[in-house]
């Protein structure tokens, strides 16, 4: 669980993302976004330290592996921006109970 999450619903925290900016004061302040993509809406970043967690419940069968474009912005003037790609892998849960596909009609002899 990501230490800075509301814990009423299941929330798993993806990972976290640091900026390292060696300006000081406000220009060495960093925000951090997600770029908006198919998936993006998936998970949630901490626009102050960071953390990366789901905002959906994850499925494997329908979402095994994503990319995520990640943001920081400093606070000076101008604004600076660095980004990097963070793929995300969904490990796959036993969420799937198996099934016997029944045959139409089973004969036996008497």
């Amino acid at each position: 669980m990501c230490p800075d999450t509301d814990c009423s619903h299941l929330v798993i925290c993806a990972s976290q993302v640091l900026a390292n900016d060696l300006d000081q004061g406000q220009n060495g302040e960093v925000s951090y976004t997600i770029a908006a993509s198919a998936q993006s809406d998936l998970f949630h970043i901490n626009p102050v330290t960071g953390h990366i967690s789901t905002a959906a419940i994850m499925d494997r069968e329908v979402w095994p592996q994503t990319q995520l474009i990640v943001s920081a912005t400093d606070r000076g003037s101008p604004r600076l921006m660095g980004s990097a790609t963070l793929t995300v892998i969904v490990l796959d849960l036993n969420d799937n109970s198996p099934t016997i596909p029944l045959p139409k009609l089973v004969r036996v002899p008497e």
